[in-house]
């Protein structure tokens, strides 16, 4: 297994823009509070937006993981 990072080259980042000015963007309606949502989202799984899906979790966990993010 190679452990060196991922290099990305101009030519992949153009291939993959170019992939999603193909593909039309897909909205669902969560099951909860019926706001849409795009199709990517954590709790799509079971058909609710991410501001549903994370409530179930306490407020410091959620500031946790996105801070996560950026770090």
């Amino acid at each position: 297994m190679d452990d060196r990072p991922t290099e990305l080259t101009r030519e992949d980042i153009d291939s993959f823009v170019l992939s999603l000015m193909d593909k039309e963007i897909q909205t669902h309606s969560c099951c909860k509070c019926s706001k849409e949502y795009i199709h990517d989202s954590y709790g799509h799984h079971i058909g609710e937006c991410d501001e549903c899906w994370f409530s179930q979790f306490p407020k410091e966990q959620v500031q946790e993981f996105y801070r996560s993010l950026f770090e």
